[in-house]
């Protein structure tokens, strides 16, 4: 698996200056940092609520270009073709994009004729990058839990936080036998993309709380807070193959169908209600 979630941030793979930097953007829109007043990073993940804080672990493995060193100064060719954080970056990028580009119909004509000669030894070295941080905290509830992560803007847009709120979740109702995660996201500049994401998880929306918090990333102004959650039958349920891939609006469309039964079944209710002349009985 490329990705780990690291709960020692003492870890020697841990770069903590990156997880620092990602606090510095995840704090001002995280509703449980502003609400708990915890804006130093360690006294948020040593607090009691705090069930876990995890730095994301992002494992590259790329190639690397021979140079003819002999086998005697491995180490020191090893070294000199060492890749850049941003030559790594702009691998997985490469890479992704031939993956979508990919066609079977491809041709004989069209594809890449390698001349014949003997195979070059295909030499690769291995990375581990902090891309990011999650957190679990508990809440007043009992077996419930508000989850919360970011990933560094440069390593967006590789479906890795997708694959990491899987990770956490399967943490939380697997090992920690939570009833219910919820996510509470604040209006911010990434608001949609989290609701995006969250959904395609299969987390429903549960509301706005419109103009509910203050935040210090807006010198003082109020912002609404979306609350979105996903309970461990619907957990269950995706894990075993039942849920299908959602969007904004498939859960939108469920939600108002679900609302307009719940109306029904209300106007039902109140037509059974009969009141005698004396208004001594109400049934």
């Amino acid at each position: 698996d490329d990705i780990t979630l690291e709960t020692s941030l003492q870890d020697p793979s841990v770069d903590i200056e990156a997880v620092l930097l990602a606090w510095e953007e995840l704090h001002p829109y995280s509703v449980d940092a502003v609400t708990t007043q915890r804006s130093e990073i360690f006294d948020f993940a040593t607090s009691d609520e705090c069930i876990m804080f995890a730095s994301i672990q992002l494992k590259v493995t790329m190639p690397v270009q021979s140079d003819g060193t002999e086998e005697g100064d491995g180490e020191v060719a090893e070294e000199s073709t060492f890749p850049s954080p941003s030559h790594l970056r702009s691998y997985v990028r490469t890479i992704l994009r031939k993956v979508d580009a990919y066609s079977p119909t491809t041709t004989a004509d069209e594809a890449v004729k390698v001349p014949v000669g003997e195979p070059s030894e295909v030499r690769t070295v291995t990375t581990i990058h902090t891309v990011g941080i999650l957190y679990l905290r508990k809440t007043e509830m009992l077996t419930e839990y508000n989850i919360g992560l970011v990933i560094h803007p440069e390593w967006r847009g590789q479906n890795l936080a997708e694959k990491v709120l899987t990770k956490g979740l399967a943490h939380a109702f697997n090992n920690l036998w939570a009833h219910r995660v919820q996510a509470l996201i604040m209006d911010g500049p990434s608001s949609d993309a989290a609701r995006s994401i969250f959904v395609s998880l299969g987390f429903t929306f549960e509301g706005t709380r419109r103009r509910a918090i203050m935040s210090p990333a807006v010198e003082g102004g109020y912002r609404d807070v979306v609350a979105m959650a996903m309970l461990d039958t619907e957990w269950h349920v995706r894990e075993s193959g039942g849920h299908g891939q959602r969007g904004v609006w498939d859960e939108m469309f469920v939600r108002h169908h679900k609302e307009q039964e719940d109306l029904l079944q209300w106007e039902e209710r109140r037509r059974r209600l009969r009141r005698t002349g004396s208004m001594e009985t109400v049934r």
